[in-house]
C-alpha cells in the first residue's frame, strides 16, 4: 500500500515583522522625551517666590541668626512666610496673634510720643509663639549695668501697663552686645543678660503689680545678634529687650 505524501503548506517567513517592534520603540522614545521636556519647563518667577518662601520658613523655624558678614532677616520677615512648617509640633501664628499685635501697635502710638517710639522701639512682629516687642536696651540701661536710665522709665512703665492688660504669659528676653571684657559684677555677657531680664521682671511685678505666674525671664547673652560684628549698628541694636506675648500653644 503506497502512502501518499501529505503536502505541507509552510507559510513564508515575514521579513518585515521587525518594523512593528521598531515602530513601538520609536513611539515610546518619543513619549519619553516629551515627558522630559514637559518636566524641564519651569516658571522662573514661581521658582524664585518658592525659594524665598523656603528661606524665610527656615529662619522662622530655627531662629538662627548668622554672623560673619551674612545680613540677617528682621523679625517681621521671619514671620512673613508663605508656607507652613511640615509636621508642626505647635500651632502657628493665629488670628489672635494678629489681633494682639494690632492692639499693641495702637496702644504704643497713643501712649508714647513719636520721639520715644523712635528712640526705644526696635521692632514689633510675631512668630510661631506669639507677638514680639523689641526695645533698645542700650537706651534703657546704663552702660554695662542693670540700672535703668531715668528718661527711659516712661517707656518701660508704658510697656508694663500694656502687658498687664493683655492676656497670656510674657517672656522677657535679654540680649547684649559681645564684649571680650566686662567690669564686675557683670563680667560676662551671660551675667549681664540674665541680670537685666530678671531686673525687668522684678520691676514690673513690684512697680506695676503684674502677676508673677504670667512672667518669665530669659537670657541669650550675645548669641543672637541682629547685626554681625563690624557693623556700625551692632554695639547698639544688638542690645535689646524683647517681650514675647505668647498667644499660641507652646512649650513655655
Amino acid at each position: 500500500m503506497s502512502r501518499r505524501k501529505r503536502q505541507r503548506n509552510n507559510p513564508e517567513d515575514n521579513h518585515e515583522r521587525w518594523l512593528v517592534s521598531y515602530a513601538d520603540f520609536i513611539t515610546l522614545m518619543f513619549a519619553f522625551f516629551i515627558v522630559l521636556y514637559a518636566t524641564s519647563e519651569r516658571n522662573a518667577k514661581k521658582t524664585a517666590e518658592f525659594e524665598k518662601s523656603v528661606r524665610k520658613f527656615f529662619v522662622n523655624v530655627t531662629g538662627v541668626t548668622e554672623v560673619g558678614g551674612v545680613k540677617n532677616l528682621s523679625e517681621a520677615q521671619k514671620g512673613n512666610t508663605q508656607i507652613k512648617p511640615p509636621l508642626p509640633m505647635v500651632k502657628t501664628s493665629s488670628d489672635e496673634a494678629a489681633q494682639t499685635m494690632g492692639e499693641i501697635e495702637v496702644f504704643l502710638e497713643e501712649k508714647l510720643t513719636e520721639r520715644d517710639r523712635k528712640n526705644y522701639l526696635i521692632d514689633l512682629s510675631y512668630d510661631i509663639y506669639g507677638v514680639r516687642l523689641a526695645l533698645d536696651a542700650s537706651k534703657l540701661f546704663a552702660d554695662n549695668s542693670v540700672k535703668f536710665e531715668k528718661q527711659a522709665l516712661r517707656t518701660l512703665d508704658t510697656v508694663s501697663f500694656l502687658l498687664k492688660n493683655l492676656n497670656g504669659r510674657v517672656i522677657v528676653e535679654s540680649h547684649v552686645d559681645r564684649l571680650e571684657k566686662r567690669p564686675k559684677p557683670f563680667n560676662s555677657d551671660w551675667k549681664l543678660s540674665s541680670s537685666r531680664s530678671s531686673q525687668v521682671v522684678e520691676y514690673m511685678i513690684k512697680r506695676h503689680g503684674l502677676d508673677p505666674s504670667r512672667l518669665a525671664s530669659m537670657a541669650h547673652g550675645s548669641q543672637r545678634p541682629l547685626y554681625p560684628e563690624g557693623d556700625a549698628r551692632a554695639p547698639f541694636k544688638n542690645q535689646r529687650l524683647e517681650f514675647l506675648v505668647i498667644t499660641e500653644a507652646s512649650p513655655f
